[in-house]
């Protein structure tokens, strides 16, 4: 029989324990129960030499810190908000695209920015929740009415062709 590892005195029972010792088997058991998990991938962390940063490019009124924090809170991840004009989000988008890695920008943008190449479409079916996006942006209508579409329309340049 193994010899079991000293644990701390007056501790709970445990199974796996006798007379206040935590024997070895236990122990070996949690451990391969632990390595099968996050072998599994179903670790709720993220694993990473240095800690992850998503730089947010985009104007300061959709960048909140409450929500940033949260986001940290829950993955692990920093957002790192970068506030800029919104004329300077389109040329960095346009002139240096590895400057951030998550855009906010206007509708009226995509028409500069897309053809640079420098932002992706994404597949509405990899989306999902896309089916609830407000049928005023999908489709120009509200209630079934066809609605103008002046200026640039959201259904103008939401979807791109040739993606």
């Amino acid at each position: 029989m193994s010899k079991p590892i000293e644990t701390g005195a007056n501790q709970a029972h445990v199974e796996g324990q006798v007379e206040g010792r935590l024997q070895r088997r236990s122990i070996l058991q949690a451990g391969a129960g632990m390595a099968g998990i996050l072998a599994a991938g179903v670790a709720p962390f993220v694993h990473a030499q240095e800690k992850i940063v998503l730089r947010y490019l985009g104007t300061a009124v959709n960048q909140d810190k409450a929500i940033g924090d949260k986001f940290k809170a829950d993955t692990g991840i920093e957002i790192q908000y970068v506030a800029v004009t919104t004329d300077d989000v389109t040329k960095r988008a346009v002139t240096a695209p590895n400057s951030f890695d998550l855009i906010d920008t206007e509708f009226f943008s995509l028409k500069k920015i897309v053809p640079t190449g420098n932002l992706k479409g994404i597949d509405t079916k990899r989306v999902k929740n896309a089916y609830k996006i407000t049928s005023l942006f999908t489709k120009g209508e509200v209630a079934g009415k066809k609605v103008g579409n002046q200026g640039t329309a959201p259904v103008k340049v939401i979807y791109l062709e040739g993606e």
